[in-house]
């Protein structure tokens, strides 16, 4: 069907029987008519839709295999990362990215918290295997190995990449060069929108960083605080029903792909961080726990991830 038939029911005086302004902007209506100018609706035939899911494969970011186990990493795909503060989600974040790196991955690490020369020296720190104070009090350096292997990422922090349109627009420049991007954190992420709160500013994030990981076949890494009423109302009651608490907006988990929070008992078994995928679109969900060292950003994995079959599927298509 053309155009025409099409722009007979969005025309201003149809507009107005309809009352189409409650729904679709002025300049949402001009880009629909500029869209099929000249052009048909081409319908989407259901077979099509068959070939297009027996071809196409979930590509998983491979790193070390004691990562892998999770498949948290996905291409076209969101992973959000939750923890309150002070848990050590930013040095698990920096492992991930070094597994990834030392795959032949490229990447770009958004940092909105601390400078990217900190955020570089946790990266050394996992390298080269020295504590990340001795890198930033300038007691110890980078190995020439170390900064050849970090040679496909590029940092940016937030003298640059406090706004959601600068990172939007670094990952469009970088379209096709780059596997990964991990943005930390992102709640301090400021909205080019306009957002007058809190939950616009999130949600508005939250959809558009998933259609850039789509639109750009790209993993998404990013990090989240957890709101205060779960502290109030107890972590039990969110894990009983696979729910994490991202801080700002109910959008931060629904449009994630792959939601985990991370669990820390800094007291009683401050050497253990338990990784919790309580969402996971193309696989398992469960927990499993990583065994830290901290002050070399390292991180073993050590037991299988599924500990319950409570809320927990598979992809069938998924190898």
């Amino acid at each position: 069907m053309s155009r025409e038939y099409y722009s007979q029911f969005l025309k201003p005086n149809k507009m107005k029987q309809l009352d189409l302004k409650r729904y679709i902007s002025a300049e949402d209506y001009e880009q629909i008519l500029r869209k099929f100018d000249g052009q048909d609706f081409n319908l989407t035939n259901i077979d099509e839709v068959f070939n297009e899911m027996e071809t196409k494969k979930t590509e998983i970011l491979h790193s070390e295999t004691n990562l892998d186990h999770l498949r948290l990493l996905v291409r076209g795909a969101v992973t959000r990362i939750g923890a309150y503060s002070n848990i050590g989600k930013s040095k698990f974040a920096y492992w991930i990215v070094c597994q990834l790196l030392k795959n032949g991955y490229k990447g770009i690490i958004f940092s909105t918290e601390v400078s990217r020369h900190t955020v570089l020296a946790n990266l050394v720190s996992h390298y080269d295997k020295i504590d990340t104070w001795s890198l930033m009090t300038n007691r110890a350096f980078a190995s020439q190995m170390t900064k050849q292997a970090l040679q496909n990422l590029q940092i940016y922090d937030g003298l640059v990449a406090l706004h959601l349109a600068n990172i939007r627009d670094f990952i469009i420049a970088n379209n096709g060069k780059i596997d990964f991007v991990m943005v930390d954190f992102c709640q301090n992420i400021k909205d080019y929108k306009g957002s007058k709160t809190e939950y616009e500013q999130m949600t508005n994030y939250a959809l558009e960083i998933q259609q850039l990981a789509q639109a750009m076949n790209i993993c998404i890494i990013d990090l989240s605080q957890l709101s205060n009423d779960s502290v109030k109302t107890g972590s039990e009651g969110y894990k009983a029903s696979g729910f994490i608490a991202y801080k700002g907006s109910g959008a931060l988990y629904a449009s994630a792909d792959i939601g985990v929070q991370l669990i820390r008992d800094k007291i009683n078994n401050p050497d253990t961080l338990q990784v919790d995928v309580r969402k996971h679109k193309f696989y398992r969900t469960g927990e499993c726990n990583f065994t830290a060292d901290f002050a070399t950003v390292n991180f073993m994995y050590t037991n299988n991830p599924i500990t319950s079959n409570k809320n927990t599927y598979a992809n069938p298509f998924q190898k």
